[in-house]
């Protein structure tokens, strides 16, 4: 949020003005990039005391190569990285997310890396979607798979 109309990162003056506000009680951020949290946004978090300490941050995908074909902005090591800090300076965080699953060229083992992943984390997950229409994606294009489907709903 703000980048757009101030040119930087704003969301933790928008919590700051919004926490002001007589009559909210709660302030929950919504689907929230691993890449766009910053220092300044955990400290409105903190500070404020209407703003949940929840965040819904679609990960999407752990392994680095699904992560680069879908086009993301980090790596296993810069989302493991973020919810560890999120974790150590807000000790009662809770962190949702979303995943794609049977996203092209995703193997079984890249499958049980994420679901370890989020396990390990400790990651509450609220969709898992599972990639269909294949054939019409740029990522499907652009690596030159054959597709074979099985076990789609595993």
């Amino acid at each position: 949020y703000g980048v757009d109309l101030y040119g930087e990162k704003s969301l933790h003056k928008l919590l700051d003005e919004l926490n002001k506000i007589s009559g909210l009680f709660w302030i929950r951020i919504m689907y929230c990039y691993p890449e766009e949290i910053y220092d300044e946004l955990i400290e409105s978090m903190i500070k404020d005391e209407k703003v949940c300490h929840y965040l819904d941050m679609p990960i999407q995908h752990c392994n680095d190569d699904i992560l680069r074909c879908m086009g993301r902005k980090t790596t296993k090591a810069e989302l493991t990285q973020r919810i560890r800090m999120l974790r150590e300076r807000i000790p009662d965080i809770t962190l949702r997310t979303t995943l794609i699953c049977g996203f092209p060229g995703e193997t079984q083992d890249n499958h049980e890396e994420l679901m370890q992943f989020v396990n390990d984390m400790e990651l509450l997950v609220n969709k898992e979607f599972i990639n269909n229409n294949l054939e019409n994606q740029l990522s499907f294009e652009k690596m030159n798979i054959k597709l074979v489907v099985r076990n789609k709903e595993d």
